[in-house]
């Protein structure tokens, strides 16, 4: 099966997530923070990922899928959040 990044900060959400989809045979891999997910990045090639923008910290969503966008385009990514403003929104569609 494929290999997914979870990215988000709240770890009862990665956990679910995490167990539903190695429940269908997929390797998950989470980060609770834009950092980790880019670093964990340059060691595995995942079939899709799925990216909180609110992310706190130093690297915020939006610039996880702008790195994401620059170094591997055709990579899916699945945004998910549980408020984005317009602009945020209008900049995350810009990047695909």
């Amino acid at each position: 099966m494929a290999t997914i990044l979870i990215v988000d900060a709240q770890k009862e959400f990665r956990d679910v997530l995490q167990n539903v989809l190695t429940s269908y045979g997929h390797e998950v891999v989470t980060a609770e923070t834009g950092a980790k997910a880019l670093d964990i990045l340059e060691t595995i090639s995942p079939a899709v990922v799925i990216l909180d923008l609110a992310l706190p910290g130093t690297i915020p969503g939006i610039e996880v899928l702008a790195k994401l966008r620059a170094a591997a385009p055709a990579l899916p990514v699945i945004v998910l959040t549980g408020y984005m403003p317009t602009d945020l929104e209008s900049r995350a569609r810009e990047l695909g």
